[in-house]
């Protein structure tokens, strides 16, 4: 064996090994903890798109990749632990909550096909770029208006499917919990109102 390929085999080959193996680890670490993860659901405030005690499998590569959507159910990182509320509002909206609808920019603006109950009533606030407000489809569980805006950062996931007792695993969720998403909730009301009016208005000047 030559000089070289001893001193590599001596000093470089383990240094590779050793770099490899901590490449490995961190990336099992990476992808179990935090591209994917299960969540047991710790209430019934989403109920009945995820109940207590569903096993929810949640990713959060979507939630790198692509901005939160109006109408999205999202996994939160809370004191008490993870649990899944709905996005009614982004960075910049005018939000309130009153009689349990949701309004922003001063137009009721609901998603939730589902919901039911009041509980507290929220009165108008901006949100300011990162923060977020979400409700529970059951409007008598906390949420934003309990717990104040949600910052970016602890949006953590989305879920994908679960699993509930009696019932079945692997049942599927869309971006909105499977119930489909209106074009107006992707950009609100005011958004909807400008988009609206450049078209007429590009519409006017393709006239001839």
């Amino acid at each position: 064996m030559s000089p070289t390929a001893r001193r590599f085999f001596g000093c470089g080959l383990p240094f590779v090994l050793a770099v490899g193996a901590l490449a490995t680890c961190g990336l099992l670490f990476f992808s179990s903890r935090v591209v994917v993860h299960m969540v047991t659901m710790p209430d019934d405030g989403m109920a009945p798109l995820l109940e207590q005690g569903d096993e929810v499998f949640t990713t959060n590569t979507l939630i790198w990749s692509s901005e939160p959507l109006r109408g999205m159910v999202a996994c939160l990182d809370r004191p008490e632990g993870f649990t899944f509320r709905r996005i009614v509002a982004l960075p910049g909206d005018r939000v309130a909550v009153a009689g349990g609808i949701v309004l922003v920019d001063g137009v009721p603006h609901d998603p939730a096909r589902n919901k039911r109950g009041t509980g507290p009533d929220q009165p108008e606030i901006t949100l300011a770029a990162g923060q977020y407000f979400v409700v529970a489809d059951d409007r008598d569980a906390a949420d934003s208006r309990q717990w104040g805006t949600i910052e970016r950062g602890d949006l953590v996931g989305e879920p994908q499917y679960y699993n509930r007792s009696g019932v079945g695993n692997r049942i599927l969720l869309g971006r909105t919990g499977g119930t489909g998403i209106d074009r107006d909730w992707l950009v609100g009301p005011e958004q909807a109102k400008r988009s609206a009016a450049a078209t007429a208005t590009a519409d006017a000047e393709r006239r001839p």
